[in-house]
């Protein structure tokens, strides 16, 4: 579709019907971060830094010594190399997943874009990444009609880093 006629069906769809937040069902400030989670729910989505477990970037709190490796991850011996996420699995982070795995919410990708864009250490890493969407079953796909692990790596291909963007366009 055209960009133009694209962002004229969007104003159009959230004059009609307002973005609700995915965390509390209120509705969505216009000014805020995200479309789809509010400006009371989105300190809520925790932002992974350092430090981290090495193995799936669980945050810690406080001072590590040593290893940094989980409880989680302790007994584990993934086949993959290295985990990375951005946020937390909880609140509304998790419902913005939810929405885009199990409910058709393909409008959830715009949120989840603005996370992966705050979010430099992802940039680097998937800048020198391999990207395999995991398939799905052929009977799921005709059910959802896509496949979120395929929208998820064509999103993050074609995310602009905060060190492209300028800081201030990302804050």
């Amino acid at each position: 579709m055209f960009p133009v006629l694209t962002n004229a069906v969007s104003v159009v769809k959230d004059l009609i019907f307002h973005p609700i937040c995915l965390g509390c069902g209120g509705l969505c400030d216009e000014h805020a971060d995200f479309r789809h989670v509010c400006a009371r729910c989105s300190p809520l989505m925790v932002q992974v830094q350092e430090p981290h477990c090495d193995g799936c970037e669980h945050p810690f709190w406080g001072v590590v010594v040593g290893e940094r490796i989980c409880p989680h991850c302790e007994g584990m011996r993934p086949l993959y190399g290295r985990a990375k996420t951005t946020v937390l699995f909880k609140g509304p982070a998790r419902e913005l997943v939810l929405a885009l795995k199990y409910r058709g919410g393909t409008f959830a990708l715009e949120d989840m874009k603005v996370l992966i864009q705050k979010n430099q250490a992802l940039g680097d890493f998937v800048r020198a990444a391999i990207l395999v969407p995991v398939p799905l079953h052929p009977r799921k796909l005709r059910s959802r009609g896509y496949t979120q692990s395929v929208l998820l790596a064509e999103l993050l291909e074609r995310v602009p880093q905060a060190q492209e963007l300028g800081e201030e366009e990302v804050a």
